[in-house]
């Protein structure tokens, strides 16, 4: 799977090099899609900017849309019912620095079969426009289009709309290479420091995911009293790539981080994951993860 992020492209001239996707880029895609590979690809101008060059039968032929203008900062983007990323979320498009900056996220037509995912909204309370997003089944693989940036997503700056990039970044993966990617809420569990104790032995889903660098695994250990146990990171293939903790530990809330390294210190390849945990008493779960560079 590729995840194409562009955030905003510098000001420059049509095809002077510093473009959004340049004719290569679309080349690439292009095999990578014909071969079966799945697409998320997010950031406002894209759509415009591939529909005045070469490269604009891109768009219908591989993303499943037309470009249709653009909606002028609009304030949310809307999930839609049924669709299998969007659907039950309502996204708020005002983050802040460098984010700030939806000011033309590309209006979509979906075609060839492909589904409309978000509506854009420039009022509030939000009444449903112009086509943001898409989601699409072209043969053998899947793209997810938002015309809008992912970075652009803000949580809480909106009373009642707290879905966070995070969630939506799991939504996308949840569709496109079928994972099983939960979010994390902290009020899952309690802090041993509190001294309240979880109902029972959970293994939570790592945070940040995907992630670079480094993430944490969280594990919450019901009462009793100390508990052997193991946490293993695993490839695709099923082989060990590193034992990320082996010990003892009480009841309550623990964290553990994996540096994306193998047992040997080395960086391991971006790519799919499994953590695994096993208890002395017989507790076993595992969970996956994405890791890219």
């Amino acid at each position: 799977m590729v995840m194409w992020f562009t955030g905003r492209h510098r000001a420059q001239p049509l095809g002077a090099g510093d473009s959004l996707l340049v004719h290569d880029d679309v080349v690439a895609l292009q095999a990578y899609l014909d071969g079966g590979g799945n697409l998320f690809l997010t950031g406002q101008d894209i759509a415009e900017h591939l529909s005045q060059t070469v490269d604009a039968l891109f768009l219908p032929d591989y993303l499943g849309v037309n470009y249709d203008g653009s909606t002028i900062e609009p304030i949310f983007a809307l999930g839609i019912d049924g669709d299998p990323v969007s659907d039950g979320m309502d996204l708020v498009l005002m983050g802040s620095g460098g984010a700030a900056n939806q000011n033309s996220p590309d209006n979509l037509i979906p075609t060839n079969g492909a589904q409309a995912s978000f509506t854009y909204s420039t009022a509030y309370p939000p009444v449903s426009g112009a086509t943001g997003g898409v989601t699409w089944i072209n043969g053998n693989s899947k793209t997810v289009f938002w015309g809008f940036g992912l970075e652009a997503i803000a949580a809480g700056v909106v009373p009642g709309y707290d879905e966070t990039r995070e969630n939506a970044m799991a939504r996308v993966l949840n569709w496109l290479v079928d994972l099983t990617v939960d979010v994390f809420e902290e009020d899952e569990f309690t802090d041993n420091q509190t001294g309240a104790v979880p109902n029972n032995f959970t293994l939570a889903q790592n945070y940040p995911n995907p992630f670079n660098g480094r993430t944490v695994i969280e594990f919450a250990i019901h009462r009793g009293g100390q508990r052997k146990v193991s946490i293993d990171v695993y490839d695709i293939l099923g082989r060990r790539v590193k034992t990320v903790f082996s010990g003892t530990a009480g009841p309550g809330l623990h964290r553990v981080v994996w540096n994306g390294d193998d047992q040997n210190g080395r960086a391991v390849a971006s790519g799919v994951y499994l953590y695994r945990v096993i208890t002395d008493d017989g507790f076993v779960d595992s969970r996956r993860m994405v890791y890219l560079k």
